[in-house]
Formats: structure tokens, C-alpha cells, sequence
């Protein structure tokens, strides 16, 4: 079962949230296709449960969604309810810097494997500007999701994020934040001073999805010129890794 897993972003629900930059704002953008050669019908829905977005895909035919509805911190439930399945893949295009340059990242879909535990690690570097965040962002897959957050780096988090007029509380390197987060409810933790929350650990008692990368990152970090860009990944939880892996 965790192999099949592995080799397929297709599926019938996908949860996923925009990220909220400290330098640029993003609008999301969705592309979504099937391998089916007949029409799959999908639904975008926001976090209020409103449709924003319907339409078909079929293997010839995938479909680009543009809304104002994809706006940073919000999240995003695209689902197909006819017994197909869709891939969904999410790209931000920024054109406000020196030229268009397009963020994109393949979305996996929501998987309930009936475990106690999902554990999830964020990836990330510590970037070129101290402006630049190095983040993650997760969205509930579930209501009721019990969420252990212990960062790699000083983070602030809001001590409760069902109560909006909740403090933030600041939690130390290797000390441990516990929070509820409900079904597309997100929450972005990140930093900035060139902070690099890689290895931070995200532990949940339901599925999550967990967005993680860096706002300005230049790869190697020692790169000389003033160009970064943004590098966004979706983190798997850690009982679907493997060990063997095809570079093509």
C-alpha cells in the first residue's frame, strides 16, 4: 500500500493552503489533469465551502484555475466526487521582480492510512537576504487534528489558533508548541535573519498537508549574485518514505 502511494500524485481530494510571504504576496494558480481519456469532473472549494471553481478534465483536455479566491492564507480543497482521479499541481507566478518567474509544486492527496501518528519534517535553506522567510505552512486535512510543532529554530506561534484574538507565544529551539488545527485551517510558522527551519518536526494524530521552502533561497548558499528565488515542496509524512529512489 505505501509503495502504490509513492508512485501516484493522483487522487480524489487534495487540501493544501497560499503561502503568505514577508517580501512578495502570491496569488495561487492551479493546473489539473487526468490520466482518464473521459471527462473528470472537479470542484474547487475555499475554506468557507463555497465552490469558486468547477469544470472537466479528461487526458487531453487539463484545466488551469485562476481565482482571487487563491490568495495568501487561504486554503483550498480541490476534490472529484465521479470515481476519477485528478493531479493537481499549484504555481504562483511573480512578476513584480525583475522578470516573470513561476513557483510550482506537484500536490499529493489526501490519504487517511488509519495510523496513530503522522510525523512530517520541514525542508528548507537559510537564504541569501535577512528579509527572506524560511517556512512551513499546514493545512488541516480533518477536523480536530492534534498538532506537535518542536522548531530547529526561535519561532513565535499563536497559542491558540481557534481563538482569534489569542497571543503569540515564542517557542525555543527543541522546545515542543501542541495545537488543534480543524479541517482547512491553516497555519504558517516560519523565520526570517537568515533562519533556516529545516528539520523542524510537524507531529499529528491525523493527516495533514505540510508546505514547506523558503521565500528568497539561493542554492548553493554561497551563490554571489543578487538573484533568489522561491522553492516550495509538499513533505510527505515519514511512513511513506523509502529507500530506493529513480532519477530520470
Amino acid at each position: 500500500m505505501l509503495s502504490d502511494l509513492g508512485q501516484c500524485n493522483h487522487g480524489t481530494d487534495f487540501y493544501f493552503g497560499i503561502y503568505q510571504g514577508e517580501w512578495w504576496w502570491w496569488y495561487g494558480h492551479l493546473h489539473i489533469t487526468t490520466l482518464s481519456p473521459n471527462n473528470i469532473t472537479y470542484h474547487v472549494q475555499n475554506s468557507t465551502g463555497a465552490i469558486i471553481s468547477s469544470g472537466n478534465v479528461s487526458i487531453d483536455s487539463p484545466a488551469t484555475v485562476h481565482s482571487d479566491e487563491l490568495w495568501p492564507w487561504s486554503s483550498v480543497h480541490v476534490y472529484t466526487n465521479d470515481g476519477g482521479l485528478i493531479s493537481v499541481l499549484v504555481y504562483h507566478i511573480d512578476g513584480w521582480w525583475c522578470c516573470d518567474s513561476i513557483k510550482v509544486y506537484q500536490l499529493q492527496p489526501y490519504q487517511n492510512l488509519a495510523i496513530p501518528q503522522y510525523t512530517y519534517y520541514a525542508v528548507s535553506t537559510n537564504g541569501t537576504y535577512d528579509f527572506a522567510m524560511s517556512y512551513f505552512l499546514i493545512t488541516g486535512n480533518e477536523d480536530n487534528t492534534v498538532v506537535t510543532i518542536s522548531p530547529t529554530e526561535t519561532v513565535t506561534i499563536s497559542q491558540d489558533i481557534q481563538d482569534l484574538n489569542s497571543t503569540d507565544i515564542t517557542i525555543p529551539v527543541g522546545g515542543v508548541h501542541t495545537v488543534t488545527i480543524n479541517r482547512l485551517q491553516t497555519l504558517q510558522v516560519g523565520v526570517d535573519d537568515f533562519g533556516d527551519i529545516t528539520g523542524t518536526s510537524i507531529v499529528s494524530d491525523k493527516p495533514l498537508t505540510v508546505i514547506s521552502g523558503h521565500e528568497c533561497a539561493h542554492v548553493p548558499d554561497d551563490y554571489d549574485e543578487w538573484e533568489c528565488d522561491h522553492i516550495t515542496v509538499q513533505i510527505p509524512p515519514t511512513v511513506t518514505w523509502g529507500q530506493t529512489f529513480l532519477l530520470t
